[in-house]
């Protein structure tokens, strides 16, 4: 029996370092597999499926998840006991708003934070819509952005369907948050 769970142990460790051998960071990752560049490890079997009224979505099972419901959307955060690593929010908006107002007011809504932070990176890419990502610089952390919306407009967010993932990036250099979160991103259905 300790041999059985040791081999499982040992696999999901492979299997949650399969991109770190690849130096790859979350931005590079999404990249990649949003364009067909490479084709992503399978996530992991064992993650639990979280289902708003929304959107659903795999994540693993010793994070802590909390469902918000509103008119226009759903929201989930996850993250460890009173520690928030992220939320996810995905619904409908009926107007178009500048994508930097989008982004100004994601990170100090959903992290609780001044406005005191910087983009280090920002990739745009089309597909049913735009997708944003974002590495950002707040306070001594980093901070992972995804924004989809069904826009034709790279700078505009809206009008449709939108999706924000926002995530600490607790990792450092080891990719291991990157991998969760990439598979997160990649099993959402909306």
């Amino acid at each position: 029996m300790k041999k059985t769970f040791l081999l499982i142990g040992v696999l999901v460790f492979l299997s949650l370092f399969s991109f770190a051998s690849t130096g790859k960071d979350l931005i590079n990752m999404l990249t990649d597999t949003l364009q067909g560049i490479e084709e992503p490890a399978p996530i992991p079997n064992y993650y639990t499926e979280i289902k708003t009224e929304y959107f659903s979505f795999l994540i693993p099972p010793n994070l802590d998840t909390q469902i918000k419901e509103a008119e226009y959307s759903s929201s989930v955060a996850f993250g460890k006991g009173e520690i928030n690593y992220g939320r996810i929010i995905v619904g409908e908006v009926h107007e178009k708003v500048p994508l930097k107002d989008v982004v100004s007011d994601s990170v100090t809504y959903l992290l609780k934070d001044s406005k005191n932070f910087s983009i280090l990176q920002q990739e745009t890419l089309a597909s049913r819509g735009i997708i944003n990502l974002f590495k950002i610089k707040l306070d001594n952390y980093l901070v992972w952005m995804v924004i989809f919306s069904e826009s034709d407009d790279a700078e505009y967010f809206g009008t449709g369907e939108y999706m924000i993932f926002l995530a600490t990036d607790l990792g450092g250099e080891d990719f291991f948050w990157d991998k969760i979160y990439h598979d997160m991103i990649i099993s959402l259905n909306f």
